[in-house]
């Protein structure tokens, strides 16, 4: 199945700004940065839980990226790349840290359970929403972290399921195995507070 457009006019973009970030020119470099700050910075702190560690993180996964830049071979997506560097970095940190990730859960559920409008007349929806919020917060945050990283990559950072196993180094089965617990999980949470949850 071919590629949507704007992948292939990104992935266009991502192979000459690195042929030119090899050439020595610094700015190509910080077009990749801003094509894919805000995505690696977003991933980082769905899986970490902190905005600190996520805003180190993400320094840390370009520079790693442009040291290793010469690595990089075309007939791979860039993007997929890249997040390779981002998920092993963000495993690192995580060994290292004994936080839980109630932060990131509480992202994820603001994501997953829009809240109504604020409209006064109706408080009833709005208070399950939160109800709901918290609910889906507490399972995030409870998810073993192979299936947290999974469903981030997958479900909200919107790779394919290919991809997802290219980044993990995983078989596919495995990472469609990971992302039907995780989603299981959470729609048990919505089931249970009477909310009808998204379809994935």
């Amino acid at each position: 199945m071919p590629e949507p457009a704007e992948h292939l006019t990104e992935d266009y973009l991502d192979v000459i700004d690195v042929q030119r970030v090899r050439s020595g020119d610094v700015d190509a470099y910080s077009a990749i940065v801003h094509r894919y700050s805000d995505r690696i910075f977003s991933l980082a702190l769905r899986i970490t839980g902190s905005r600190e560690d996520a805003e180190e993180a993400t320094q840390e996964v370009f520079l790693r990226a442009y040291r290793a830049i010469n690595t990089y071979h075309p007939d791979r997506r860039f993007f997929t790349w890249i997040y390779t560097i981002a998920v092993n970095r963000l495993r690192s940190m995580r060994r290292r840290s004994a936080r839980r990730p109630l932060t990131a859960a509480l992202s994820l559920a603001e994501e997953l359970i829009p809240d109504s409008d604020g409209d006064a007349s109706q408080p009833e929806q709005h208070a399950l929403n939160q109800s709901a919020r918290r609910l889906v917060e507490h399972a995030l945050s409870r998810l073993q972290p192979a299936y947290r990283e999974v469903f981030a990559l997958r479900q909200l950072s919107g790779l394919t399921t290919r991809e997802v196993a290219d980044c993990l180094d995983l078989p596919e089965s495995t990472v469609k195995t990971r992302l039907r617990r995780a989603r299981h999980q959470l729609q048990g949470v919505l089931t249970e507070a009477g909310v009808e949850g998204p379809s994935w």
